[in-house]
């Protein structure tokens, strides 16, 4: 008897209940199993027979056991799982009478739904691990299952490890090999490994004179980067195919370009955020201005935009509805994380209606993260650093300053309404030097024609109208206004004034603004005329028949209103302060003070003659988007 062994009572015990038989034991204190069971007799200690345990547990887990080898299980792995031998596995199938299945047979079964697609796609030339993929399965069972089914499988290599295609052609990889087979299965003729400069492409398309390159293990390496530049500069035709993408997706879409006679160029895409389209203020037509600009210089451009949300009506707040454009651009937001990961490539490009976008932050987060290059461009209508702005007014420019700052970290331009827009944002942001080089005066997209075309008549059947053509709020100073009118009224009995609003009935945000109205309405009875509820066509037919648009605003940035009515052939008088000066920047239009302004409004309503070259006079804007895609370079 072995005295080591006998001083160790308690922990052979221990190894005993814990589930070691006694041949365990022995193996591990290398000694042999009688010796073992001759210390448990010494000791007057039972032993527990844990293979009859076991037993008795595979007894009571038949159903689960034939289920596991039903899925593919083999015995061994069964055996493992219940901590018995495999042998002892067999022998209950034995018992229980059923056969069990190998798994050559489960894989049998299991793929041959997926046989005729498995052997289509391997004659085209994927790989196993390209099949496995696709269609979610172990790509070791594919190569034996195309044994079992007698598949004459491709050679790996012939000359320097080359892959021989259908026509008789040697590439480099197995991506490569699907490619030149859907070439040639689609009889487009091609040239492999062209020299493109310095280096060589993948694919050239003779007819087409379209490039194509997978790229593979390049991407996002030194040549990755050095080929694009290439392609860009030297304005060639570059289809792209990256290792991320389905291929059979990317050669659907490449035989359709081909069809439709239109290739992907080496031109980046434009990632478009526009703002929602509401009928009643400017952002629809700017739209619609926008995008036509992008079809006409067949820009490839993205809209990332909130379908359901699109074409929302303003129910809370004056701008935009409050709480609907942050939900509006977190849609816009989520929209792009989902498309960019499969459709984003280095080099594209951002554009936003409206740079002031809370959301940005996160979009340019996650290009930085996933190693990106790109370019981030957008207007900029106004923020806390304007006096009068609503965002001011609310008191949130302690912390939004810090927001907008990031706008000229971000961007590589901002593109602003008027050199007033320029002044405000420097000095409002303390802009340095490098970021007010960011800021482009381009003047704000305005279609004046456009405009015009909608009314006819605009030039003549003028009424003795004036028209304040702004919202009833305070940065519009309709204050103001009541008292120039109030003299005017009195001076001028024919006179109306006309109010213009597409809600329903005409409000402020600031209730004693309605006060001043109703006592004035009160005054001066059917001589003021509200005009509610009115679409977009509609107002501009009120501004055709108005003599003069008067403009008092405390805030303006470029001047949409003003710029409507003055093509639709109102006179404007406007105060001579903000961007009136250099948007209109015609004197004889602008004033310093109440009475001036009652002076022009009295002279110009009585000219016999209309002011020569007033209604085209923003023609000048008509062009401001082609300076825009200039500036990023798009054409």
């Amino acid at each position: 008897m072995r005295k080591d062994l006998y001083n160790k009572k308690n922990e052979i015990v221990t190894m005993n209940k814990n589930g070691y038989n006694i041949t365990h034991i022995a193996s591990k204190y290398k000694a042999e199993p009688l010796t073992i069971k001759r210390l448990f007799d010494k000791w007057d200690i039972q032993v527990i027979n844990h293979e009859k345990k076991r037993l008795e547990i595979l007894d009571k887990e038949k159903q689960k056991i034939i289920l596991m080898n039903n899925n593919g299980f083999c015995i061994s792995k069964i055996a493992k799982i219940y901590n018995v031998d495999p042998l002892t596995i067999n022998k209950k199938f034995k018992k229980w009478n059923i056969p069990y299945l190998k798994q050559k047979h489960f894989y049998e079964r299991k793929y041959r739904p997926y046989k005729r697609k498995i052997i289509d796609l391997y004659n085209s030339g994927y790989s196993q691990f390209m099949i496995a993929d696709k269609l979610n399965l172990k790509p070791d069972a594919i190569i034996t299952q195309l044994k079992n089914w007698k598949i004459k499988l491709r050679p790996k290599t012939y000359q320097n490890d080359l892959i021989k295609t259908l026509d008789g052609n040697f590439v480099r990889s197995n991506t490569e090999l699907i490619i030149s087979n859907f070439l040639y299965s689609n009889s487009i003729k091609y040239k492999y490994e062209k020299k493109v400069g310095s280096f060589k492409c993948d694919f050239y398309l003779i007819k087409e004179n379209l490039y194509i390159e997978y790229w593979g293990s390049l991407y996002r390496s030194k040549t990755y980067y050095r080929k694009l530049r290439y392609y860009k500069k030297n304005n060639l035709k570059l289809f792209s195919i990256y290792p991320f993408e389905d291929i059979t997706k990317c050669l659907d879409k490449l035989k359709n370009n081909i069809n439709e006679k239109k290739h992907l160029s080496s031109k980046p895409t434009l990632w478009y955020f526009p703002l929602e389209r509401l009928p009643e203020r400017y952002t629809l037509q700017l739209h619609n201005w926008l995008t036509k600009k992008f079809i006409d210089y067949n820009i490839n451009y993205i809209i990332i935009e909130d379908e359901e949300r699109k074409n929302q009506r303003i129910t809370t707040g004056q701008v935009l509805d409050t709480n609907e454009t942050i939900t509006y651009k977190s849609s816009q937001v989520i929209n792009f994380i989902k498309r960019f990961q499969t459709e984003f490539r280095d080099g594209d490009k951002l554009f936003f209606s409206d740079i002031w976008f809370p959301g940005i932050e996160g979009i340019i987060y996650s290009l930085v993260q996933t190693g990106y290059s790109f370019e981030v461009y957008g207007l900029l209508h106004s923020g806390t650093f304007d006096e009068y702005d609503f965002t001011k007014r609310a008191g949130l420019d302690w912390w939004m300053r810090y927001f907008e700052k990031q706008f000229f970290h971000l961007a590589t331009k901002i593109f602003i309404g008027s050199e007033h827009m320029r002044e405000i944002t420097s000095k409002g942001l303390k802009l340095n030097k490098n970021q007010k080089k960011k800021l482009v005066v381009t003047g704000m997209p305005f279609m004046y024609r456009e405009i015009q075309q909608m009314v006819n008549g605009y030039k003549n059947n003028k009424e003795h109208w004036i028209v304040f053509p702004n919202r009833f709020n305070i940065e519009k100073d309709p204050e103001t206004m009541l008292n120039i009118m109030n003299d005017v009224m009195k001076k001028d009995i024919k006179v109306k004034l006309i109010l213009t609003t597409s809600h329903k009935k005409l409000n402020s945000e600031y209730p004693y603004l309605i006060d001043m109205l109703n006592d004035f309405k009160k005054k001066y009875k059917n001589r003021v005329i509200i005009k509610s509820n009115l679409t977009k066509k509609q107002y501009y037919e009120i501004l055709a028949k108005s003599k003069i648009a008067l403009f008092t605003s405390k805030q303006e940035t470029f001047g949409y209103c003003l710029a409507e009515a003055v093509s639709l052939g109102c006179i404007p008088i406007c105060i001579n302060k903000l961007s009136y000066v250099d948007v209109l920047g015609i004197p004889d239009l602008l004033f310093n003070s109440n009475q001036e302004a009652v002076d022009k409004i009295i002279k110009c309503l009585y000219l016999k003659k209309p002011i020569k070259g007033l209604t085209t006079h923003f023609k000048k804007y008509k062009d401001n988007i082609d300076l825009m895609l200039k500036e990023m370079n798009l054409i």
